[in-house]
């Protein structure tokens, strides 16, 4: 029994030591079916068939905790959907490729009024801008949101984002600023080329 016991931590050891060699479970898995038909695979990495069925088991449970993360809420703000035209990014696939799970991209009701009264009364160029932006922003969910007269829009956004304690997309510094002093996870563009997330979805 006690014999049992020790080769069962010394396997959990080389698996340890293997995942860091290889990097990574997603590494190794999909290689399995070669490495079934090599027999020397267990005599050089000294993994058991028992050690390699809890293998298989622990890569399972890590697909299924990933795939039961809930969709997270992202709220855009008007300079966000800005990005498209400005800088060739498509920011749906990014954010996708950022968050690696399902999101779901929010527009807040007075955010889609700012960039609706932009494309009517802005310069040429803002008026050309906030169009691109209200046609991207079909891609989002519009959530209405009563706005106080007091309230800018970036006080609607910071409220909303403090009650559902979601990610917010924006660039602008001075809304980073309010929302990260709340604890509220901040997407923006960083080098014009690529989003980064401040904070913890």
């Amino acid at each position: 029994m006690c014999k049992t016991k020790l080769k069962m931590a010394e396997d959990k050891r080389t698996i340890t030591n293997t995942i860091k060699r290889m990097y990574s479970i997603d590494f190794i898995l999909p290689r399995f079916s070669i490495l079934f038909a090599t027999p020397s695979f267990y005599r050089d990495v000294k993994i058991s068939f028992a050690t390699l069925k809890y293998l298989i088991i622990l890569w399972m449970e890590q697909k299924l905790r990933v795939n039961k993360k809930e969709t997270v809420k992202v709220i855009l703000d008007s300079n966000f959907l800005f990005i498209p035209s400005q800088f060739q990014l498509d920011v749906f696939e990014e954010l996708g490729n950022l968050l690696s799970q399902q999101f779901d991209p929010v527009l807040l009701s007075p955010t889609k009024n700012e960039l609706q009264e932009i494309s009517k009364k802005g310069s040429p160029k803002m008026r050309r801008q906030a169009s691109l932006a209200l046609k991207f922003a079909e891609k989002c969910r519009v959530v209405y949101i009563g706005k106080d007269s007091k309230e800018t829009h970036d006080d609607v956004i910071v409220r909303v984002a403090a009650e559902w304690m979601c990610p917010v997309a924006t660039n602008d510094r001075e809304l980073r600023k309010r929302l990260r002093n709340l604890g509220v996870p901040v997407i923006f563009l960083r080098q014009r080329r690529r989003l980064e997330l401040e904070g913890t979805v």
